[in-house]
């Protein structure tokens, strides 16, 4: 990065960690909990083939696990494996994986927040050139996107 250059929000390593380490987590605590009761990992298919454990329970916990890894560990181990998750220089707009935008050609800045993802996307060319994830960025969503339109307009 230029010597001008700008770090819009650094990594929050701390959460990302905890949303690797969290299902992992659950997974030995479960596993406890059938050791402990004098089951083996084995007899788990086999409690919820027998009714012991609810079927519909281990469906909505293998979903909602499902979920996490899916929502979560993308960004996490971006946010984990890099110094910043949006940075500036004069002309460029980037993220730590190399797509780069030039400020020049951004036509729109927008914030896509759905249950599954929340990411800063950059349109230029009619397009989207850049689509980043923020759930593991310590600025909030709102300051990343006012800091890259207030760049965005001053470039203009």
């Amino acid at each position: 990065m230029e010597k001008e250059g700008h770090i819009y929000a650094r990594p929050d390593r701390f959460r990302a960690a905890m949303a690797l380490i969290a299902p992992i987590f659950v997974l030995v605590v479960g596993g406890g909990a059938l050791l402990k009761k004098g089951y083996s990992l084995a007899d788990y298919p086999l409690l919820i083939a027998s009714g012991e454990v609810s079927s519909i329970s281990q469906i909505v916990g293998w979903v909602c696990f499902a979920l996490w890894i899916y929502r979560f560990w993308p960004s996490a181990i971006d946010a984990l494996s890099s110094n910043f998750v949006l940075a500036r220089n004069a002309r460029l707009i980037m993220n730590a994986k190399g797509h780069e935008v030039a400020l020049s050609s951004i036509e729109k800045v927008r914030l896509d927040q759905t249950f599954l993802r929340k990411e800063i996307v950059i349109e230029a060319g009619g397009r989207a050139a850049l689509r980043q994830g923020v759930i593991f960025a310590q600025s909030s969503a709102q300051e990343l996107l006012a800091m890259i339109r207030t760049d965005v307009t001053r470039s203009a």
